[in-house]
């Protein structure tokens, strides 16, 4: 009610945004939260790798392209299916998804061919354990090492505050790791993220 009758760039209205936004960002914490909780790693079904990120590019393919980001995935269709939760799956897809879109808008401000985030699966053996590996790699701001090292983090974030909740990459973690998988992040700063996201083929 104060921000609208205040004219921007009146204190009270400064005030006003500030709170908003505040209430914002502590709505989507806890939607984000009740979300994770509401899930069960349990409720799973065998899947196609294939169809859990087409449903995933779907969410995201307008904004990219509104944003001039370009989407190369080269994902086969032999590839053997994973027994998964597809909207915990779909979840942890997205949050990559976001954060290599807003690494490449700070990197470029216009669209170009640079502008892109790769997408390519494949089988692999990791300790014995065979996962199907994907890997999501974006030619973005990059991280330091200091805060690659913070990147799983609960409520860490980079960005400003009314950007992000700092919980993505942490709730993905845990979503990636209650279903026996493994995910894993390098990065150079200025130059790339890549994301590794390894689901065992044969859910334990």
């Amino acid at each position: 009610l104060i921000s609208r009758k205040r004219k921007e760039g009146d204190r009270e209205y400064e005030i006003a945004e500030r709170i908003i936004n505040e209430g914002n960002r502590i709505a989507d914490i806890v939607s984000s939260l009740l979300s994770f909780a509401r899930s069960d790693v349990k409720v799973i079904e065998s899947t196609s790798l294939r169809s859990v990120l087409t449903d995933t590019i779907i969410l995201v393919e307008a904004m990219f392209k509104k944003d001039g980001i370009n989407i190369s995935s080269k994902i086969s269709r032999n590839l053997p299916k994973i027994h998964v939760n597809p909207d915990q799956i779909r979840q942890v897809f997205l949050n990559v998804f976001m954060n290599a879109r807003y690494a490449l808008n700070q990197k470029y401000q216009d669209s170009c061919p640079e502008k892109k985030i790769e997408i390519k699966a494949g089988a692999a053996t990791i300790d014995g354990i065979k996962y199907l590996n994907i890997t999501f790699t974006d030619s973005g701001a990059g991280m330091s090492e200091e805060v690659l090292a913070k990147v799983f983090d609960p409520f860490f974030s980079t960005k400003e505050t009314e950007a992000g909740t700092g919980l993505g990459m942490s709730i993905s973690h845990g979503i990636v790791t209650d279903h026996g998988g493994l995910i894993s992040i390098d990065s150079e700063e200025g130059e790339y993220t890549k994301v590794t996201v390894s689901l065992p083929l044969v859910y334990g």
